[in-house]
């Protein structure tokens, strides 16, 4: 079993995360600011998955707290699809409600310097909390138990 690459999508750049090798434990690994085209940045996310010997990549869906669609949330749907289609690994969506949220606060109560330090790396502890409450979470029952 590889190890699980996260990201969270953004418009300017990309919080990664990654899982360690027995899926238990999630850290932020960078910030990936978008390159120019599609195929750059792509190629930098397949390099992260042959690096780190990655077979699973989730990515957070923006819901609303009611649950419906969020912003950009048709966006990150079709972003997974093309990437999906790209790397040949599965891609599961996963809620990310309150994770930029958690992550501000995290940075502000741990401190990692000034305002622009923790604005570059907020996206990188967001994406981490998003792969730990996918790690946490009960593994899904088989129908023959």
């Amino acid at each position: 079993m590889g190890r699980v690459l996260c990201i969270d999508y953004g418009l300017k750049r990309h919080g990664l995360a990654l899982s360690d090798g027995l899926r238990m434990t999630a850290r932020g690994i960078e910030t990936l600011e978008r390159p120019r085209t599609r195929a750059e940045e792509f190629g930098r996310i397949r390099d992260l998955v042959r690096e780190h010997e990655v077979d699973l990549v989730i990515m957070g869906l923006p819901l609303n707290m009611d649950g419906t669609p969020g912003t950009h949330h048709d966006e990150v749907l079709r972003y997974a699809e093309a990437l999906t289609e790209f790397l040949g690994i599965d891609i599961h969506l996963v809620d990310e409600r309150r994770s930029t949220m958690q992550a501000e606060h995290h940075l502000r109560r741990f401190g990692t310097g000034g305002f622009r330090k923790r604005k570059g790396r907020v996206d990188a502890v967001a994406a981490a909390i998003i792969l730990q409450t996918y790690l946490d979470a009960p593994a899904p029952k088989d129908d023959g138990e």
